[in-house]
């Protein structure tokens, strides 16, 4: 795929600019920090501890990780995961409340919400979703000043498609605009499914998407940007593998995929650094 040979790829830890010894944090690529005000990528490591997320549960480790970043926690927008590609757009009303709009059904409402992505226009706000092997996708588009994350498992992919077409639908955001980072995630060396999920990503994605059995999430979510007119020049696609590298929470190098035993979700955000303006 021509696409996937342009892009550009890269170690997490070369683009790091946190000193922070528990998370990373990340700028998107291709803008001017220094000149204008722009969202950053956040993503906690496994020596943060867990950060699994239930709308019905208290994670203290949790707060206490985003109150050490002085991120207020009321100023978190999560959804709780579904493995879907669902969608919710954020933003206040009239009487300052959150509202979250479904991409799928149209709907309003306000919290608790099931889903596996954020888009908002808010700066005051910061979107978050879980990971631990699965693909979080940052993205942003300056001109609009949309920005937010997806939550893209093997049976959310293409979360990403319904995000940025959402941000367009919404407040007009230009999507070859969108600045997009891939993030680290299981890849290719440890991932390997069954016939009949090879078959499928295979045929719906790029043909070249799972070989031997051995699935690349990054490849079908790289020919889903190209397919939608993201700009290589845009895109940065992180090389580190979740289930190789021990920085990073990973369900299956942690539980061999078992799903009694415990694993570390890593929390990923998007993040205005000053909230002192909003």
């Amino acid at each position: 795929m021509i696409f996937n040979k342009m892009i550009q790829k890269a170690n997490i830890f070369d683009i790091n600019i946190s000193q922070q010894k528990n998370y990373l944090k990340i700028p998107f690529p291709n803008l001017d920090y220094q000149k204008e005000n722009h969202p950053y990528c956040g993503m906690s490591l496994k020596i943060a501890g867990s950060m699994r997320f239930r709308n019905a549960e208290t994670n203290q480790n949790r707060l206490d990780f985003f109150a050490s970043l002085g991120i207020d926690i009321n100023r978190l927008v999560q959804p709780e995961l579904s493995h879907s590609k669902e969608v919710y757009n954020c933003f206040r009303d009239d009487s300052h409340n959150l509202v979250f709009e479904s991409f799928l059904t149209n709907s309003f409402q306000q919290k608790p919400v099931v889903g596996d992505g954020i888009i908002t226009k808010e700066k005051s706000l910061v979107p978050v979703i879980t990971v631990a092997d699965c693909v979080p996708i940052w993205f942003y588009e300056p001109d609009s000043q949309v920005f937010g994350i997806v939550h893209s498992g093997w049976k959310g992919t293409g979360i990403i498609e319904n995000a940025l077409q959402f941000a367009e639908k919404k407040y007009k955001a230009k999507i070859p605009n969108f600045r997009v980072i891939i993030g680290p995630h299981i890849h290719s060396c440890c991932y390997k499914v069954d016939k009949e999920r090879e078959q499928f990503f295979n045929s719906n994605f790029a043909p070249d998407s799972c070989v031997n059995q051995m699935l690349s999430l990054e490849k079908a979510n790289l020919f889903l940007l190209g397919k939608i007119g993201i700009k290589p020049e845009n895109l940065i696609s992180i090389e580190n593998c979740t289930s190789c590298e021990t920085d990073f929470g990973s369900f299956r190098r942690e539980t061999g995929a078992n799903i009694e035993k415990p694993f570390t979700v890593m929390s990923c955000f998007t993040f205005y650094t000053d909230f002192t303006k909003y």
